[in-house]
């Protein structure tokens, strides 16, 4: 029996002590998205540094029917630790920057595209920090950039709804983790690029219905005027 079953509009999740079981609302998806996280899979592997343990979730089985079968994660998500600090951050640059470094072809990369803190399980118990969930639109192809960008604007959004430590030293240890394994360089056009793709996902109906109209655009003012400001000379700044 299932230790928890979680229902919403898109799959219903069945967790074990051992496994979790997928099962989408649109069949096809679960072969669909099974393929994409075997590859993932394959593409990640495992990594070791510093005592911990980076990887991305194991998947076993699947049907149309009845769903993708992985295995569970150990931990709890970064955003969700109430240990949440500065090395945190390292964990998920570190990550991201190995995962990245498999693909990289100049400033082109299989993307994880839903990279945020959300999808990032951490273990203090057995030192690992698994990465889970990428969604249906993983392995696109996008310049770096996306997947940085997509995390620290999840991180800063979450800083208000969560009350989590959030500021520049944030930014710079993420980074500094990623370029542990792959390369970070200030690029203007860059920057443009995926802040606009990743201010379009932001400005989804879905984001829109599920915050309000005058919360969203409150929000929304706030957060570009940082992006446009603030995060791009931070990221300008940064210096490994």
């Amino acid at each position: 029996m299932p230790e928890e079953i979680i229902v919403n509009n898109k799959a219903r999740i069945q967790i074990y002590k051992d496994k979790v079981v997928k099962d989408y609302n649109n069949k096809d998806r679960n072969i669909i998205e099974f393929k994409l996280l075997k590859e993932l899979y394959s593409i990640y592997g495992v990594d070791k540094h510093n005592d911990w343990v980076y990887k991305f979730i194991e998947v076993f089985d699947n049907s149309s029917q009845d769903g993708i079968v992985m295995s569970r994660a150990d931990g709890i998500s970064l955003i969700d630790d109430p240990e949440f600090n500065d090395t945190h951050f390292y964990h998920a640059g570190y990550w991201l920057g190995y995962f990245h470094n498999k693909t990289r072809k100049g400033r082109l990369v299989k993307s994880f595209y839903d990279f945020s803190p959300s999808n990032l399980i951490i273990s203090h118990r057995k030192k690992t920090i698994t990465g889970i969930d990428p969604g249906i639109n993983a392995l696109t192809v996008k310049t770096y950039y996306f997947d940085i960008l997509k995390f620290i604007v999840g991180c800063y959004i979450s800083s208000f709804k969560r009350k989590t430590k959030f500021n520049e030293k944030c930014v710079n240890t993420f980074l500094k983790g990623y370029c542990e394994n792959s390369k970070f360089i200030f690029k203007p056009d860059l920057y443009n690029i995926s802040y606009n793709e990743v201010l379009g996902y932001i400005k989804s109906k879905s984001t829109r219905t599920r915050n309000g109209r005058v919360k969203f655009i409150f929000g929304y003012i706030i957060l570009t005027s940082w992006c446009r400001w603030r995060l791009r000379r931070i990221l300008s700044d940064f210096r490994n």
